[in-house]
């Protein structure tokens, strides 16, 4: 009952279920260390994390841009 709420939409439980598959083969299948699961999720979150701050700081840059342009008389 609990997964049938958690897959009424599909796309995102069956790829959490499908990945979540693929790390526990990766360890228990192919006896990958538990701790180099956990550096490499740590490496992936930190990559994550700033390839968000970068289009974070691009948008900020590109609207204080946009609000630069408009404020200016052209005429």
């Amino acid at each position: 009952m609990l997964f049938r709420r958690f897959l009424k939409h599909r796309g995102l439980g069956v790829h959490m279920l499908a990945g979540l598959a693929f790390l526990g083969l990766a360890v228990f299948g192919w006896d990958m260390p538990v701790s180099l699961l956990l550096y490499y999720l740590a490496i992936t979150a930190g990559c994550l994390v700033v390839i968000i701050g970068a289009a974070f700081l691009t948008g900020y840059l590109l609207r204080k841009l946009m609000q630069r342009k408009e404020d200016e008389p052209w005429e």
